[in-house]
């Protein structure tokens, strides 16, 4: 989830480079809402990546506690480019999995999405 296009543009040509295959929402309901739906037809998302903060609509906060809600077992990142933010910084207490700083590198982004799925 992020709302800058040139941001899902850029991850979604390293997340097929590395293998994976991706869907984008611009903000936390409708990320929220694709989730659902892909459970619901049996395609669950395998993680999620959730920008801490869009312009409009809901943030990577806001958006985790409601799909921990609906699916206690969700894997998400928390992803900026505020690497001092408190939710960056303990990402964990907030309910996240783990941490990708803005701007990616493609190193960092298989690093973490592999320790992610190892756990």
């Amino acid at each position: 989830m992020d709302d800058d296009e040139m941001v899902q543009y850029i991850l979604s040509q390293m997340l097929g480079h590395l293998g994976y295959a991706a869907s984008f929402a611009a903000e936390g309901s409708q990320a929220v809402a694709m989730y659902r739906a892909a459970a619901d037809g049996g395609e669950p998302f395998d993680a999620v990546i959730l920008d801490l903060s869009v312009k409009s609509g809901m943030g990577g906060i806001e958006t985790i506690s409601a799909l921990q809600t609906a699916f206690p077992d969700v894997k998400a990142l928390v992803s900026s480019g505020f690497s001092t933010d408190p939710v960056m910084t303990d990402y964990a207490a907030y309910g996240f999995c783990g941490v990708l700083e803005k701007p990616y590198h493609m190193e960092t982004l298989e690093e973490t999405l592999g320790r992610v799925f190892r756990e």
